[in-house]
């Protein structure tokens, strides 16, 4: 498979570098602000989630691991998604996570979602109806 990005024609695995290259970046950029409202104690903030990938015998998995607490500059959580791929860990299991498996970050501040940028590329890929059933389902407010 080629895709166009600006002028360059990329293959599925060039593709898939340059995903992860980007990805990387937009968390290099962002994940301070992650860490700031960690360490702010405000009383808003709640659901502090961490997206951590796994390796698997397919590539990886991505995994959401929630109650994070940030100790001597690592994090630890919970696994908080039932894995489908790795046996590497369970749901419930508590973990350190590598900060090179990092995908995403997310937090809900008076229930408007921080960060969560893959859970909206995936909420926009949805059609406006499963849009609203998810919102409602969630009670998070996503802007825009």
């Amino acid at each position: 498979m080629i895709v166009q990005v600006g002028s360059a024609n990329l293959t599925h695995s060039s593709f898939s570098y340059f995903f992860r290259l980007f990805s990387s970046e937009l968390l290099n950029k962002t994940l301070d602000k992650f860490n700031e409202a960690l360490k702010s104690g405000k009383p808003d903030f709640e659901y502090f989630a961490l997206k951590t990938r796994f390796n698997t015998p397919n590539g990886g998995e991505h995994i959401w691991v929630s109650n994070i607490i940030l100790k001597e500059g690592k994090y630890f959580g919970v696994i908080d998604n039932l894995p489908e791929s790795t046996t590497d860990v369970k749901l419930g299991d508590t973990i350190q996570i590598k900060n090179d498996n990092i995908t995403d970050w997310m937090y809900i501040d008076n229930q408007k979602l921080r960060g969560g940028y893959t859970l909206r590329v995936v909420r926009n890929r949805m059609t406006e109806t499963e849009r609203k059933q998810f919102d409602a389902d969630s009670g998070l407010i996503i802007e825009e």
